[in-house]
């Protein structure tokens, strides 16, 4: 149908000379579509019917010289994108074989941003899905219901063209999309909205920063371009896309070159995904009626209930995991959905993000490629990567992450302590010493050192630990992901708790060198320095605690009903315990007696759950209770 759209020998003009849409003409063309229900065959009787009008679309912005299209641009104001829609204006003029592809998916993502702008704007909450958003009444009050229904012809469900979806998805190859139609998405606006509420864009630079992984092996396009021209996993036609993706990137129109690689990537895996499951009548597929297989399929830990997706075991967990980072974990940038849905910030889409996504197209075609491959020092370096890859957005690898990140905090907590004088504590050595020793039975962890209090001193030891741990990630059960959650709750605490009093021992040191403390203010700093190694002593066990728990995670679905119950019942007291901390020492409140109180009553309940007889854990997978 999309091959069919816009090719008529008949012209009918619906462009004003404000190069809008007539919607008068419209709605005489939609009126003469038979039927009140708009179903399957509705949508196919009204695309025959608009064909004449797409056709004409096209030969008057053929005609259009670019700065003509530029003074009448006004009328893209609303959309706060107008240099990116008059760039895609030029675009299907360069005769760039790929520039209508490109031009369809950047005006797509413009206007479904733009659009949920408008609802935002009425502060109406904004589906995530286009074809949703396009039956919102709020927008047929303001576009009028004949450009709103016509946008559901064009880019609306899939018994529509379905035209957003197909070209996303990666099923066109560049000759299949005309350049009428990504004329046509440009047209539906409405030159009485000059404004509205925006909401914020996601910047990808947090997430970039840490896709590291290829940053030593720089990009080669010959050896690139070679790597997927041998590859089945191209599909004839579909070279021109990544030619046109090297052509861009070299161009530095890396948000460009993103937009055109990420459906092409999505198409490659799904080429693999359908050979390894033997269901290759899945792979070009994209009919009204038939459900069409996308990345979320790809990704899935199953292709069907009870039958395991076959493309996981040809990747391996390493280079399946590549994926699921960058399209399908939560807090990871969830490339597709986010840049297809407009919702991405495009400055902040950089060269190294590029060349991490050109890296890994070419090692997933570098999987079937003939046998004298392996002597490719490229293709060596991309597996080298690969089999070394260790998530960087799973919960798991998050939490491990953020641990670190306090065990820094603690070494500097620790730092700042040597420089006091006098200083004396009352730490309950005793039930602290009981409490690690407990911890090492119950989670049953070896240790090259006893498993006593001066672990809570030994911060390097704890560094290199946690640093050790290397949890399996790859779709985990759900138990296990409890568990997760609350230990990054009891981390996050701990960090906020250690920024406040390293802040704190820093300012007043200063302010007691610099004689500027008041006899109030140097009591109360006094305090504060005997009550720091009972609070350093409480965070030290909670970070040990995360350490226990990231040995055995992996673990924690063996676990029976009752000891799983038994190991939430310590850790959300945990997580109470840190929450009370950061409370206590906040800048507002610096109750530090309090807190050295509740530090060393907040010891006696989580001896107590582990002194119980009941209370085996992860002991309890080595020795079975009889």
């Amino acid at each position: 149908m999309i091959c069919e759209t816009g090719v008529s020998e008949e012209l009918e003009n619906i462009v004003t000379t404000a190069l809008t849409i007539d919607t008068s003409q419209l709605r005489t063309i939609l009126d003469s579509c038979e039927g009140g229900d708009v179903d399957e065959t509705w949508h196919c009787r009204a695309l025959k019917r608009l064909s004449p009008a797409i056709h004409c679309i096209r030969n008057v912005f053929a005609e259009l010289p670019v700065d003509s299209f530029q003074r009448k641009a006004e009328f893209l104001r609303w959309t706060s994108a107008e240099a990116d829609i008059q760039d895609c204006f030029q675009q299907l003029q360069s005769g760039d074989p790929c520039g209508p592809v490109l031009a369809v998916l950047r005006t797509t993502a413009i206007l479904e941003h733009s659009l949920g702008n408008v609802l935002f704007g009425k502060n109406v909450q904004v589906p995530f899905l286009l074809k949703d958003i396009l039956t919102a009444d709020q927008l047929h009050e303001v576009f009028g219901p004949e450009l709103m229904l016509l946008l559901q012809v064009i880019v609306g469900p899939p018994q529509s063209l379905n035209l957003r979806n197909i070209v996303w998805h990666g099923f066109v190859r560049p000759e299949e999309v005309d350049s009428s139609l990504g004329e046509h998405i440009n047209q539906h606006c409405n030159p009485e909205i000059h404004s509205q509420r925006q909401r914020k864009q996601f910047s990808l630079e947090r997430h970039t920063a840490v896709l590291c992984d290829f940053d030593g092996l720089p990009f080669n396009e010959d050896r690139f371009l070679s790597t997927l021209k041998g590859s089945p996993f191209v599909l004839p036609g579909r070279m021109q896309y990544w030619l046109t993706c090297v052509d861009l990137l070299k161009r530095a129109s890396y948000a460009k070159c993103l937009m055109l690689a990420l459906p092409q990537l999505e198409c490659m895996l799904r080429v693999l995904y359908t050979k390894v499951n033997n269901c290759s009548h899945r792979l070009l597929t994209a009919e009204m009626v038939t459900f069409y297989t996308t990345l979320d399929e790809i990704l899935a830990k199953e292709m069907e209930p009870g039958l395991q997706n076959a493309a996981r075991s040809t990747l391996g967990d390493p280079h399946f995991e590549m994926f699921l980072d960058i399209f399908s974990y939560l807090e990871g940038p969830r490339l597709r959905d986010k840049i297809s849905h407009g919702e991405v910030n495009l400055e902040t889409v950089t060269e190294r993000l590029v060349h991490h996504i050109f890296h890994l197209a070419a090692l997933t075609c570098s999987i079937e490629l003939p046998g004298d491959a392996n002597e490719n020092s490229y293709i060596t370096v991309l597996r080298k990567v690969s089999n070394n890859y260790r998530a960087h957005f799973h919960p798991s690898q998050l939490l491990m992450r953020k641990t670190v990140q306090a065990v820094d905090k603690l070494r500097c907590l620790k730092r700042n302590l040597e420089g006091c004088d006098d200083i004396t504590t009352e730490a309950n050595k005793d039930q602290l010493d009981a409490c690690i020793s407990l911890l090492g039975k119950r989670w049953d962890i070896e240790l090259r050192g006893d498993w006593d209090s001066s672990l809570l001193a030994d911060v390097e030891f704890l560094a290199t630990s946690i640093a050790d741990s290397v949890p399996t990630t790859v779709f985990r059960p759900r138990r296990e992901l409890m568990v997760v959650t609350l230990l990054r709750q009891m981390c996050d605490e701990a960090c906020i708790t250690l920024d406040h009093l390293n802040a704190m021992l820093a300012s007043r040191a200063q302010g007691l060198s610099s004689r500027v403390l008041r006899s109030r203010q140097r009591e109360n700093y006094k305090r504060f320095v005997e009550c720091v190694p009972v609070l350093y002593d409480g965070i030290a066990l909670t970070l040990w605690i995360i350490y226990c728990c990231l040995q055995r995670i992996n673990d924690t679905d063996r676990l029976d009903e009752f000891q799983f119950g038994k190991l939430l019942k310590i850790l959300k007291a945990v997580v109470k315990f840190a929450e009370n901390l950061h409370s206590l020492t906040s800048p507002t409140h610096n109750r530090w007696l309090e807190s050295c109180k509740l530090c060393r009553e907040s010891i006696a309940p989580v001896l107590q759950y582990l002194k119980n007889d009941s209370t085996t854990l992860f002991l309890s997978l080595k020795h079975p209770i009889s």
